[in-house]
C-alpha cells in the first residue's frame, strides 16, 4: 500500500499538498505492525512509543480545534472568487441556461447551480479521459453548446493538445463579457443576450452557505 500510494503521488502528473494525506493510512498500518511485534520492540521502546503516540494524538486534536477556531475568526474576510462568480452568473441566468467551466473549478459550477453539457467538471478527469479535448470541442461545436463558458486557467495549462480548436471555438462562437474579480474570464454565446452580471469582489463569505446549499 505504501509503495503504490507513494508512487501515485509522484507519478500523478500534478501535485497538491492534500496528496500527502494519501500515504498516511499505510504509514499508520506499518507503524502498528512494528509496535505489536515484540521481537522488534523491547518493553523500553514500547513505553516511549506509547508516550509518542499520546503526544501525537493530543497534537492532532489541538490542531483540529485551532483550525476550526481560526476558520471561524477569518471567515468574514475570506473572499471566495469561485463562489461569487457562480452566484453572479446565476443571478442573470434564464431557464435552460447552461455553464461550462474550463480549468477544474467545480465550485464555480456548484455555486451557479447550472447544469454542464460537458461531463468532466474537474481537471484530472478531463486530462485523463479527454486528453486531446475532443469531447470538449464536440460540446462547444454542437446544439448543446453552453450558454456561458468560464475559463479559470490558460487553455494550454497542462498540454497544448487540442487547445487550438478550443481557442477557435471561443473566438468564433463566444464573446468575452467579463473578467470576474480580475481572475476568471467569462464568455457568453454570441447568439444569446443576457444582462451584464454584477459581482462584488469584496463581499465576504457567508458561513451558512455550505450548510444550507
Amino acid at each position: 500500500m505504501l509503495v503504490v500510494d507513494t508512487a501515485g503521488v509522484f507519478l500523478s502528473g500534478s501535485y497538491w499538498r492534500t496528496y500527502l494525506l494519501v500515504p498516511i493510512a499505510p504509514i499508520v498500518l506499518c507503524t502498528g505492525l512494528l509496535i505489536i511485534d515484540e521481537q522488534l520492540l523491547s518493553r523500553h521502546w514500547r513505553h516511549w512509543v506509547g508516550l509518542t503516540t499520546r503526544a501525537l494524538v493530543g497534537f492532532t486534536v489541538l490542531s483540529a480545534v485551532l483550525s476550526v477556531v481560526e476558520w471561524e475568526r477569518t471567515i468574514d474576510t475570506y473572499l471566495p472568487t469561485e463562489y461569487l462568480t457562480g452566484r453572479a452568473i446565476v443571478a442573470v441566468a434564464e431557464p435552460g441556461d447552461t455553464l461550462l467551466v474550463y480549468g477544474g473549478r467545480a465550485d464555480v459550477q456548484w455555486a451557479s447551480g447550472l447544469p454542464s453539457p460537458y461531463e468532466h467538471l474537474w481537471s484530472l478527469p478531463m486530462r485523463t479521459l479527454d486528453p486531446d479535448l475532443d469531447g470538449l470541442e464536440a460540446v462547444l461545436d454542437s446544439p448543446r453548446a453552453p450558454t456561458r463558458v468560464v475559463q479559470v486557467t490558460r487553455l494550454d495549462e497542462w498540454s497544448e493538445a487540442g487547445t487550438d480548436e478550443i481557442r477557435g471555438e471561443l473566438l468564433e462562437d463566444y464573446r468575452l463579457v467579463a473578467i470576474a474579480c480580475r481572475s476568471y474570464r467569462v464568455y457568453l454565446h454570441v447568439d444569446i443576450e443576457r444582462p451584464q452580471f454584477r459581482i462584488d469582489c469584496n463581499e465576504p463569505f457567508d458561513s451558512f452557505v455550505p450548510v444550507i446549499s
